[in-house]
């Protein structure tokens, strides 16, 4: 299950977790890349990986893939 916000300056994209054993995580899409969040208990904060455009491309990608090592252009 997941959401789609459309915002003036990004795209959020929150991703449930359906059994509820996990955070939800949050995907915002902005104009300088991309930042993936989701909330960890331990610290009482959220933890967010920023990754570019093209590296977030590159994922979306081999996730059809099959194994090896592929370069993109």
């Amino acid at each position: 299950m997941f959401t789609v916000e459309h915002e003036w300056d990004h795209t959020k994209v929150t991703v449930m977790d359906e059994t509820g054993d996990h955070e939800d995580m949050i995907v915002s899409v902005e104009d300088d890349g991309v930042y993936i969040s989701q909330w960890m208990e331990l610290l009482n904060d959220y933890h967010t990986v920023y990754v570019t455009h093209n590296m977030f491309l590159n994922f979306k990608t081999a996730l059809d893939s099959t194994e090896g090592m592929f370069i993109l252009r």
